[in-house]
Order: structure tokens, then sequence, then C-alpha cells
């Protein structure tokens, strides 16, 4: 089930206007500070997926705070900006504001569960995002499902799976070494 909603987030991050491979890149990411914020797997997936749909499909009301706040989710065309370029649009138009009417404003744009997604992500600098981003796609998987994609939804899925565990990975190295020590010491 992860994977599946991993694989409905992912699609909607793709646009004509964004490569596949900077979607991917920018999935990674975001699932990334999900799971180091305690949203991993399915919940993870799921929030991130609910909170891409209310930029694509806003409520009237979700409609009404992103342009009172100036925030663009398409460009002239009407495709999608790539996510982490609406993230950043929303971290600049609700800096200035109290946490009551920024949680206010963020609540009604994203809802419950793609708040729970919003919140972490935009708890991140661009610097910190960026260099996240790059830890995730070193390992090459990034590169290598962008690439899967053309065999087939099959290959997709199969990188997309090899790929959350490579961010998985990345997120528990840090604490492999120390977690070894304390079960050779059972």
């Amino acid at each position: 089930q992860a994977l599946a909603q991993g694989g409905q987030a992912f699609a909607s991050m793709i646009s004509p206007a964004y490569s596949a491979e900077a979607a991917l890149q920018d999935f990674n990411t975001s699932m990334a500070i999900l799971h180091n914020a305690g949203l991993s797997g399915s919940d993870g997936a799921t929030a991130l997926k609910n909170a891409i749909a209310k930029l694509q499909v806003p409520t009237d009301a979700g409609r009404a705070t992103l342009d009172a706040l100036g925030i663009a989710v398409f460009n002239a065309q009407g495709q999608m900006l790539p996510f982490p370029a609406i993230m950043e649009r929303v971290r600049q138009a609700t800096a200035g504001m109290t946490q009551e009417a920024r949680l206010n404003a963020l609540s009604t744009i994203f809802q419950g569960d793609g708040l729970k997604a919003v919140l972490p992500i935009l708890g991140q600098t661009g610097a910190q995002y960026d260099a996240l981003r790059a830890k995730v796609t070193a390992s090459g998987q990034a590169q290598g499902l962008a690439a899967a994609q053309t065999a087939g939804l099959n290959g997709a899925i199969g990188g997309l799976q090899s790929t959350l565990e490579t961010v998985g990975l990345v997120i528990a190295g840090p604490f492999l070494g120390p977690l070894e020590s304390i079960v050779r010491g059972i």
C-alpha cells in the first residue's frame, strides 16, 4: 500500500514542464524529510499525495487563501510548478505571519492530512532541502528509476521501491553503527 501511495504522490509531481527525474528527486527528498519527522511509509506517502492534491485542486477557501497570499501553483501555460518551488513560495508568503495566522492559512490550503506533510517540509530551509536532496540522489537510484519509467510501469514500481529503500538507508545510516554495537552486546 505504501508503494502504491508513493507512486500516486510521485505521479502527481510530474508535469510536462517538469522532468520525471527532477520530480523523482523531489519526491525522494520530501519522503526523507517526512521520514525524519516520523511520517514514513504509507503515512508519509498519503500525506504528501494529499498536500499535492490540495495544490492541484484546492477547495474554494484554499484557492482564496493561495490568492490572498500571492502563491501561484501553475505557470502561465497552466503547468504545475516544481513542488520545491511551490513550497518556497508558501514559506516566503507565510514568513511574517504569527504562528496562529500561519497555521490557519496552511490548514485552509492543505487541510488535515496534507498539512502533516507540509509542516515538516516547510521546516527545512532551502539549503537544508538541497543538502538532503544531494544525499538522497547521490546513490544514483533516482536516475535509475527515471530510466526504469521508460521500461514500463512494473519497472518504474520496482525502481521506486528500490529508491525508497535507499532513502531509508540514507536516513538510518547514522544509527546503524550504534545499533549494531547494542545488538552484538546482547
